[in-house]
């Protein structure tokens, strides 16, 4: 090959590469083209997805908006929190304040309290000494002879004006259990209730739109529990016992009385006072928050007068109403002491024209031993007693084996080995005069009833029935006691535990009874029991002047 040839050769494959290279290079550039085309799009994605970030970030910002609402409510709420909280702690020094005022006014509540109890024990210190004293009024003159209407016979009838008296009709009178409404009952609340008496400094003024509910006006109220009003109704002196079986338990516990009012007068309290006389002397005082207060061991067969007094500490203002009565039927006025049996009050009953035993001022009963502390409190402090005349004989059941009563070593404390009935149904311990015209022990015994100092008594065997029984008959017939109201309060010893505790025998009451009238009969002159037993107790010993202290201390006028 020529050199021309291997020229052109070379050319046309310069002119080959060249064109290859162009075409490559257009083909690079349609690449490039495409590649730019590419990004092109990708950017036009980039940018669709970036306005698809951008429509998002509006509903962020609502929603960032959203939170910062959000955000200054519980701020606010947090602040509301914060309010309460102050106002909580505001409340609670508040309370705070209000427990320091209650504290204070519990301490000035416990002052008023002491200040009360002070008052009421003054009150009852004050009561007792009152029911012991002897009134001049009342005195029975020493040179008076006192009638009965009848002396004993079997079969004679003693006249009704001077024994206890019972209703024989029931339903004439005023149930205290059945016949009171229990809507009229509230709280009652006695002297230890936290009030002031300022009686001494408030204004008194009548009282407004005030009633009593029970009992009703001049009413007559029966005390007497059903089994004892039984037994008292149509009582007479036979030859049998009045109860030929026992239930050998304490039957004979008397009606409580609920006194009730209704008063629409504004008050802090009520004081409600109690007497047996009109001029509401010596009353019994009891401080109420209701309107009711139960009355208990009243005297029986006797008028009380009552009134109430409204009490307004805030106005220093008293409102007072008009005094009202109501009156107890007669009988025998049984006690309860818990612990103790067959106890009662010696008094009660007509003592001739005029006169009646007092109560209150000698009691009978069994041995003390076992009285309760409540039942001590309530004999010693409220009932009085001073002196326990124990009829045991020394060493029986403990009796004068100490120098002090059961009922404590501030009571008068007598022992003396009593007598009963006769020496024939006695061993020879009755109340028989002895060969030398003696009886020490009777005279002992009855010597201690001629002090005063020494009432109110307490007489008492083991039992409370036979040698207690005897000192009584002989007390209460010198007073001028009828001799069926003494042989009815002797054989009331059957309504209870210790008075049945050996069974008696039919007839066991009024045979022991009987010989003691007919001793008295057959040995002593007198037209009357009354005159017989005083001329027996001059033959033992007892003055004259012993005597008239007696029916002075024990006797007492009535209309």
């Amino acid at each position: 090959m020529t050199e021309t040839e291997t020229v052109v050769d070379t050319w046309a494959e310069s002119e080959m590469d060249s064109e290859i290279e162009t075409e490559t290079q257009i083909e690079v550039e349609s690449e490039n083209k495409i590649e730019t085309e590419f990004v092109t799009e990708t950017e036009s994605l980039v940018v669709t997805e970036t306005e698809a970030v951008v429509g998002p970030d509006t509903e962020t910002l609502a929603k960032t908006e959203t939170e910062t609402e959000t955000q200054v409510k519980l701020e606010t709420e947090t602040q509301t929190e914060t309010e309460t909280q102050v106002k909580i702690e505001t409340e609670t020094q508040t309370e705070t304040e209000t427990q320091v005022k209650i504290e204070t006014e519990t301490q000035t509540e416990t002052e008023t309290q002491v200040k009360i109890e002070t008052e009421t024990q003054a009150e009852t210190e004050t009561q007792v000494q009152t029911d012991t004293e002897i009134e001049p009024d009342t005195e029975f003159e020493a040179d008076t002879e006192v009638e009965l209407d009848t002396e004993f016979e079997a079969d004679t009838e003693v006249e009704p004006d001077t024994e206890f008296e019972v209703d024989s009709d029931p339903e004439s009178e005023y149930d205290v259990e059945s016949e009171f409404e229990s809507e009229t009952k509230t709280e009652t609340v006695t002297e230890t209730e936290t009030v002031t008496d300022t009686e001494s400094e408030t204004e008194q003024l009548e009282i407004q739109n005030f009633s009593p509910l029970y009992p009703e006006v001049g009413a007559s109220v029966r005390l007497l529990n059903d089994k004892v009003w039984n037994f008292c109704d149509g009582y007479e002196i036979s030859r049998n016992n009045r109860l030929t079986s026992y239930s050998h338990k304490d039957d004979y516990y008397p009606k409580s009385l609920p006194l009730s009012f209704s008063c629409a007068q504004d008050a802090d309290y009520y004081r409600v006072s109690i007497s047996r006389k009109a001029d509401m002397s010596n009353a019994t005082t009891y401080l109420l928050t209701g309107t009711e207060v139960l009355l208990e061991d009243l005297f029986t067969g006797t008028q009380y007068f009552w009134q109430v007094d409204a009490v307004s500490v805030a106005d220093e203002t008293t409102y007072r109403s008009a005094v009202y009565t109501f009156t107890t039927d007669a009988g025998p006025r049984a006690i309860r002491l818990d612990g103790v049996s067959n106890t009662r009050d010696a008094g009660g009953m007509a003592a001739g024209e005029g006169y009646r035993v007092k109560q209150g001022m000698i009691y009978r009963g069994g041995l003390l031993e076992y009285i309760t502390p409540e039942s001590r409190d309530y004999f010693v402090n409220v009932l009085g007693v001073k002196t326990d005349l124990d009829l045991r004989a020394e060493n029986e059941s403990g009796a004068g084996t100490s120098v002090s009563s059961p009922l404590g070593r501030d009571i008068n404390y007598v022992n003396v080995s009593g007598r009963y009935y006769v020496d024939s149904l006695s061993n020879g311990n009755g109340i028989n005069v002895d060969s030398n015209g003696e009886n020490d022990y009777m005279l002992r015994e009855l010597r201690v009833f001629a002090n005063p100092d020494n009432y109110p008594i307490y007489v008492h065997c083991s039992l409370g029935r036979d040698r207690t029984g005897t000192l009584l008959i002989l007390v209460q017939g010198l007073l001028g006691a009828s001799e069926k109201d003494i042989s009815l309060d002797y054989e009331f010893s059957s309504l209870s535990d210790y008075g049945t505790l050996d069974n008696p025998y039919n007839g066991f009451f009024p045979n022991c009874l009987n010989s003691i009238f007919n001793y008295l009969r057959r040995n002593y002159t007198g037209d009357t029991l009354s005159e017989r037993i005083e001329n027996y107790m001059l033959d033992i010993g007892l003055t004259a002047e012993e005597i008239a202290s007696i029916k002075t201390i024990m006797l007492e006028e009535v209309e």
